[in-house]
């Protein structure tokens, strides 16, 4: 095989790779990681088109092969580390499928919408002409990040087992707030800590990966500020929140706000431009 071929798919075989080790670590009781093996894969991704790009080493191998990796990385994992997220909430973690209320089996279920979506996504996305220089619908990678940054938001960012998330359901949580915990700290535990939301939200995050938004790509071709202006605000936006979050010790919120600003900007650019 041609070395400029080679080192792309090396790293799409990473990306895969770790999504394997993720999908292991939140079927074990190791979700925070399992989030993890998100991020680290999501540097392999960003690194093998970019490398394929630059070494000229661009494929039909490497182009079905991303696609694979990421409906495992992308697809699979994010719709389970939602299933367990969902489950824990209930406190039924321990608890045989079979003698949990089948509503509540139902509403966890709503995780793997995600996976479904997620290969929707990814099989169109290989077929459409129209996405070679920007996107439709809300990519794979952006969507598992989002997912991904829920687990250490409660468990590394409030210091909270994640597997006895459902005491912050209580009605005492609902009804008064400890002096530890912002307003803003207690609704974003709530709301990651209530399944139904969770579940909501994970309907809400399929459908986004396949509604026909255009969303600008972070792929540069050139460097210059005129043909890459929202590339450029979006970059130096989501660096001002990173350290905005830094400083009021939000750091793991800091990507839901990222990811929303990514869709914001990318539908305000499309309705001032017309285009992306």
């Amino acid at each position: 095989m041609n070395w400029r071929v080679f080192i792309p798919n090396l790293f799409t075989c990473l990306n895969l790779f770790f999504g394997c080790i993720g999908i292991y670590l939140a079927c074990n009781e190791n979700i925070l990681y399992a989030s993890g093996c998100i991020a680290i894969a999501a540097v392999f991704d960003f690194f093998d088109g970019l490398l394929a790009r630059w070494l000229n080493g661009g494929s039909e191998l490497g182009k079905q092969l991303d696609s694979l990796a990421d409906c495992v990385t992308f697809g699979v994992l994010p719709g389970i580390i939602m299933f367990q997220l969902i489950t824990i909430n209930y406190g039924e973690y321990n608890v045989p499928v079979f003698e949990r209320p089948l509503t509540h089996v139902l509403i966890s279920l709503s995780g793997f919408i995600i996976s479904v979506f997620s290969a929707l996504r990814l099989a169109k996305f290989n077929l459409d002409t129209r996405q070679s220089e920007s996107f439709l619908g809300v990519p794979t990678p952006a969507n598992a990040i989002l997912i991904a940054s829920f687990p250490p938001i409660i468990a590394l960012q409030y210091n909270l087992n994640l597997y006895s998330s459902e005491y912050f359901n209580t009605l005492y949580y609902f009804l008064t707030i400890p002096d530890f915990y912002s307003p803003l700290d207690m609704l974003v535990i709530r709301l990651i800590c209530f399944p139904k939301f969770m579940a909501t939200l994970s309907i809400l995050l399929s459908l986004l990966l396949v509604v026909e938004i255009p969303l600008f790509s972070l792929k540069f071709k050139k460097w210059k500020w005129r043909r890459n202006k929202t590339r450029y605000i979006f970059i130096f936006s989501s660096l001002f929140i990173l350290v905005t979050m830094n400083f009021t010790k939000l750091y793991f919120l800091s990507v839901p706000f990222i990811i929303a600003l990514y869709i914001v900007l990318s539908i305000a650019y499309y309705l001032i431009k017309g285009r992306v």
